[in-house]
C-alpha cells in the first residue's frame, strides 16, 4: 500500500544492466526484462496522440453529378420516411374510426331499445 501511495518517478534515461545476483539476470547475465520509466511529465501527458480524430470525408463540389445524386437519394430517403408514417397513422385512424363507428351503432341501439320499451 505504501508503495501505491507515492506519486511515480522517473527513472534515469540510461538503461540499468542486471547483475549476476538480479533475479532479473538471465543465464547469461544480461536482464531478462528491459527497465522501463513512468510518464509522469504533465506536458508529455497532455500532448499524447490518442485518441486521434479521423478526417472528414472529402466532399464532392456542390454542382457535381455526385452531389446531386446525394442531394436527390436524401429527398427520396426522407419522402419514403413520411410516406411510412402517414401510411401508419392512417391505420391507426382507420381503427379507431371503426371503434367509434361500433360504439355509435350500438349508442343507436340502445337509444331505439329505451324508446320502444315504455
Amino acid at each position: 500500500a505504501e508503495l501505491l501511495a507515492g506519486e511515480p518517478q522517473r527513472l534515469p534515461q540510461a538503461r540499468l544492466t542486471a547483475s549476476a545476483t538480479s533475479p532479473l539476470a538471465s543465464a547469461g547475465g544480461a536482464p531478462a526484462m528491459a527497465e522501463q520509466g513512468t510518464q509522469s511529465e504533465p506536458m508529455e501527458l497532455l500532448q499524447s496522440p490518442w485518441p486521434m480524430r479521423r478526417p472528414a470525408p472529402p466532399r464532392p463540389a456542390e454542382g457535381s453529378d455526385e452531389a446531386q445524386l446525394r442531394n436527390a437519394w436524401r429527398s427520396l430517403e426522407a419522402l419514403r420516411r413520411r410516406t411510412e408514417k402517414a401510411e401508419a397513422a392512417k391505420v391507426t385512424a382507420e381503427g379507431k374510426l371503426q371503434e367509434k363507428d361500433a360504439l355509435i351503432e350500438e349508442l343507436t341501439q340502445q337509444l331505439e331499445a329505451a324508446r320502444q320499451a315504455p
